[in-house]
């Protein structure tokens, strides 16, 4: 949904989509043993081309999606399914199933990402709303929004898998080596939502706190390479993020608050949580209703003083440490997919 720049980024993007595009099919088993029955994850990447803006290409990419999936479908003995869509351009073949049922689950207002192509995602979007039957959405700004649309729309928040986050190595991450002591650090996607000129200030004002950005690049960061106490670790394997977060003080989400993140429920908000380490974040909406389990910043000076407090006071109280994993054993990937089926499912069967 976003026009190609020739950018070292897209490029390696680019081949990244192409390798999962042109290699084969995977297969998961049910991450959870307990579910019954047991299901099975397939996972078909249709080959697809950029600059949507082309209707010649966005028909190709419609007719390589309807390809594969019905294909796979076949395979499965999959008729007549539920169909859930998350990204706006599966406006462009959401009526090329025979569906029981098609479901909007929104996950984020992409029609306000920076560097999406917003004219034509809000007119997908719009096209995407209207031939739903069911909505659910991350985030209560979400909620608002398709109800300003007259739709109803289910409040379902993301879920964490609060065990693979708590049980931190007492190993660091060899990334980390020979990087200073104390830590604060950040892992996710480093694009536009990051506050860059924030996160230099804040760092400049404490030279003898390393900042660990840790992810995939995919905007201009000059301005925070020029900082000598921010550090790149790249990207790491999911496996590997719990032995980097082991290296930290803290978890910081130096996000900007604007109309680009307003949305926004970000995941690792609760990813965070579980590492039972104290949690620094930007004023979001969404962080609000968090409030009680970390410290949002809503200036400069106010980053200053909790990263300062968190690298030095780096251990959460037990009885927030108590409250903390409380709140997140109700939060699990598998809790929220038993919501989703039984929203998504009421009334067809299963």
């Amino acid at each position: 949904m976003r026009g190609m720049r020739f950018s070292r980024e897209d490029v390696r993007k680019g081949v990244l989509k192409l390798k999962k595009m042109l290699g084969r099919p995977k297969t998961f088993s049910c991450i959870s043993p307990a579910a019954s029955p047991p299901l099975n994850l397939h996972v078909v990447q249709p080959f697809m081309l950029p600059f949507i803006t082309s209707r010649a290409i966005r028909k190709f990419n419609a007719l390589s999606v309807t390809n594969t999936v019905r294909k796979k479908m076949a395979a499965l003995n999959m008729q007549s399914p539920i169909l859930v869509m998350t990204a706006p351009n599966a406006a462009d073949y959401m009526d090329n199933f025979d569906c029981r049922r098609k479901v909007f689950y929104c996950v984020d207002d992409f029609s306000r990402w920076p560097g999406l192509e917003h004219t034509l995602v809000r007119q997908m979007e719009e096209r995407l709303v209207a031939g739903c039957d069911i909505f659910i959405a991350t985030s209560q700004q979400l909620v608002m929004k398709l109800r300003q649309q007259n739709m109803t729309a289910t409040l379902l928040t993301h879920g964490v898998d609060a065990e693979h986050f708590s049980n931190l190595p007492s190993r660091e991450h060899p990334l980390l080596a020979g990087i200073s002591k104390p830590r604060v650090g950040y892992f996710g996607l480093i694009d536009e939502r990051i506050d860059q000129k924030l996160l230099a200030q804040v760092a400049g004002a404490l030279p003898n706190i390393s900042f660990i950005l840790t992810g995939t690049v995919v905007t201009d960061v000059s301005v925070l390479r020029r900082t000598q106490n921010v550090h790149w670790t790249g990207p790491v394997p999911y496996e590997e993020l719990p032995a980097m977060v082991s290296g930290w003080q803290a978890c910081i989400l130096p996000y900007r608050v604007d109309e680009t993140t307003v949305a926004i429920n970000p995941l690792k908000l609760k990813e965070y949580l579980a590492t039972d380490k104290p949690v620094v974040i930007s004023a979001l909406p969404e962080a609000k209703n968090l409030a009680k389990f970390l410290l949002s910043a809503v200036s400069a000076a106010d980053w200053v003083s909790k990263i300062r407090y968190v690298a030095t006071n780096n251990k959460v109280n037990p009885e927030m440490l108590r409250k903390r994993r409380e709140y997140l054993q109700g939060e699990t990937w598998h809790m929220k997919a038993e919501v989703l089926l039984s929203l998504t499912t009421e009334k067809v069967g299963r």
